[in-house]
């Protein structure tokens, strides 16, 4: 229906006519339109769409009669067929007739025809209803003879594609001219649609075939993918990754759960424009800067003036080919990896194969143990894959959060290659989510706040990731306001925590805010603010044998670091022997080891024994002691001292000896 176009046409006649209403008419058609679209938006139902059109057209009609000096009372247009066309030649009274007063009769035709089709359309209810059913049908069926392994290959690969047009989506908005970006976009929504259409699921071909369209002005150079351009694609891929997940839970023949804003992203991708969106950047705003190398521990110095080889290093073969493996078979095959260390080791430390004679059995032993390794250390490497992917879903997150919160926030990801166990990866996706929803809300300061300090209006929230000690650590840093010590202490006094007037330091009063239901937050917003988010986050990372640790400073923001293993299947072990017992230490937390010269330990009154290192001294503890382990050595010089760390603190364990290194299978 062209009428409220039609109504728009006849106020600029009214304009023309220079009508002495005319700012009023302009103010009132553009209130009355608007407030119609968001009615009829807001309505499923044709009928009621309809109805809300007639008032709407109603309205429009009287406002343009006064803005064109007629005061005669307007009659309300009948939903009746239209009479006879008009003759060729006008008649006198339409010849003498205004522009506006003609467009407005063109308005209440249009309207006639519109209604007289809808009611020739559904001249039964029963038909109408069953036409409505055969259209949803063949719009969310799932055709009974699909093929349900084939839709499982499909959805994999929509997931990753979404996700990358996702991620190109972030980086456009900060360089809104990258060409190779909006080419991304557009051939995930075209590889989409093509799929789907030929799997004949008809809603995420419609839906990915406008999505496509409006990538495709973008290919133009007609439009720019910020503002509400990208507000509109990033909807799509919720929508898309919403309906994609929906295909798991249908049998062949099922109907497919229409998502609830399914009808107004269609309305809305239709006609961006009508529907208000537009690529005027909004006034928050988020950059998404990565990194240009992952951060490594071990990483060395490229020469600047080979820049050949290292492309040649950072290019992938075009030899390097994958396939898709199914979870189930690569955890099992990584369980009987596990089992075979297990049982080579029961082999070698058998009496019988230790205390041979045959020099070739121990060699082949060994051996095997060695090809054994390294097979584990295969398998192990299968289960292993980069934070990118977590990462980039922490940028959507900020980028939603800045606009909510209308915070302009510049988000830097640093070491998105580095690499942990895949399980470990969605394990700790609940603890970012905490994190970085606090220092959104909580840490960076909105604009004006930000300005009155002499901080940058832009906040700054990095996130990055790298290999240290044998452990993966992720730091979150924001540059917002940082943490008020003496407000957290305050409240775990009030809350009853710790005890007034208790001495605490940074590490201590910082490491309060994990404590469930602390919270200094002066109000609760829809973001955060209860306390329990950094509650969940230490809870998650002790759970995967892993720590989290806070350092702030007051008006200059806060980071909170995570320590995790690479992985929990495996961990690297010395063995130490205490009489005739066995300890296994992780290799990680051990920093030295060293035999004690004579009369080095001492003995603090009431304190227990220390032993000097690098200048301090250490609290040493006597394994033998801990454990009530007889035949032990007792004589620190003929034994050995093992110093581990562990949550930035140092301390001595007396051993009697190291027996070797084991890789330990953790059931």
């Amino acid at each position: 229906c062209q009428s409220l176009d039609l109504a728009l046409e006849a106020l600029e006649a009214v304009l023309d006519d220079s009508a002495p209403d005319a700012t009023a008419a302009l103010d009132a058609v553009t209130n009355t339109m608007a407030a119609t679209a968001e009615q009829m938006a807001k309505e499923e139902d044709d009928d009621t769409q309809t109805a809300w059109l007639c008032e709407a057209v109603g309205e429009l009609q009287d406002i343009l009669r006064v803005a064109a000096g007629d005061t005669t009372e307007a009659e309300t247009p009948e939903a009746e067929t239209p009479e006879a066309e008009t003759p060729a030649s006008d008649p006198p009274e339409q010849a003498k007739m205004s522009d506006a007063e003609r467009l407005m009769a063109e308005l209440e035709a249009d309207l006639a025809a519109d209604l007289a089709a809808e009611s020739s359309s559904g001249e039964s209810c029963a038909e109408g209803e069953a036409s409505s059913q055969d259209e949803s049908e063949d719009l969310w069926g799932l055709p009974a003879d699909s093929d349900m392994e084939l839709l499982g290959d499909f959805s994999t690969e929509c997931f990753d594609r979404i996700a990358q047009a996702e991620a190109s989506l972030l980086e456009l908005e900060s360089n809104v001219d990258d060409d190779e970006h909006i080419s991304e976009i557009f051939r995930a929504f075209h590889t989409i649609k093509g799929t789907s259409g030929f799997l004949e699921l008809n809603a995420i071909q419609k839906l990915a075939h406008l999505a496509e369209n409006l990538l495709d002005r973008a290919r133009e150079g007609e439009i720019k993918i910020v503002g509400g351009y990208a507000d509109l694609c990033l909807q799509s891929c919720d929508a898309l990754r919403e309906m994609i997940s929906d295909l798991s839970n249908i049998d062949p023949g099922g109907t497919l759960p229409k998502p609830a804003k399914y009808d107004q992203l269609i309305i809305h991708l239709t006609d961006p424009e009508a529907a208000g969106f537009s690529g005027v950047a909004a006034n928050a705003a988020t950059v998404i800067e990565q990194s240009s190398a992952a951060v490594e521990d071990e990483a060395g110095e490229e020469s600047e003036e080979e820049p050949t080889a290292k492309k040649r290093t950072t290019t992938r073969s075009d030899s390097d080919s994958s396939i898709r493996v199914s979870t189930a078979r690569l955890d099992s095959l990584i369980n009987m990896a596990g089992e075979l260390v297990i049982a080579h080791s029961m082999v070698a430390q058998d009496t019988a194969t230790s205390e041979a004679a045959d020099a070739r059995l121990a060699k082949n032993v060994d051996h095997s143990g060695k090809i054994i390794r390294d097979l584990q250390d295969l398998a192990m490497a299968l289960r292993m894959v980069p934070l990118k992917g977590a990462f980039r879903k922490m940028a959507r997150m900020v980028r939603d959060l800045g606009r909510k919160a209308g915070k302009n926030v510049r988000f830097v990801t640093e070491g998105e290659d580095t690499e942990i166990d895949r399980n470990m990866v969605e394990a700790i996706s609940d603890p970012l989510v905490h994190m970085i929803r606090n220092s959104m809300d909580h840490g960076i300061e909105d604009t004006q706040t930000r300005a009155s300090s002499g901080k940058d209006a832009t906040g700054t929230v990095s996130l990055k990731a790298y290999h240290s000690a044998g452990n993966v650590v992720i730091e979150l840093q924001d540059d917002g306001k940082g943490l008020d010590r003496e407000a957290i202490i305050a409240k775990a006094v009030d809350r009853g925590i710790i005890e007034q007037g208790r001495a605490l330091s940074d590490r201590e009063a910082f490491g309060l805010i994990f404590h469930a239901g602390l919270s200094t937050a002066k109000k609760i917003t829809n973001i955060s603010g209860r306390g329990v988010g950094m509650d969940v986050v230490r809870s998650s990372i002790e759970a995967l044998n892993g720590r989290v640790e806070v350092a702030s400073q007051l008006g200059r923001g806060t980071t909170i670091t995570l320590r995790l293993p690479l992985t929990m299947a495996i961990s690297d072990s010395m063995l130490l022997g205490v009489g005739a017992e066995r300890f296994l230490l992780p290799i990680p937390f051990i920093a030295a080891t060293f035999r004690p010269e004579p009369g080095c330990v001492s003995t603090i009154s009431g304190r227990g024994e220390v032993v000097p290192f690098q200048e301090q001294f250490l609290p040493m503890f006597r394994l033998h002691n801990l454990f009530d382990i007889e035949d032990a050595q007792s004589d620190p010089c003929k034994g050995l001292i093992v110093v581990i760390e562990a949550e930035g603190g140092r301390c001595a364990l007396f051993v009697d000896a190291i027996l070797g290194q084991h890789q330990v299978v953790i059931k």
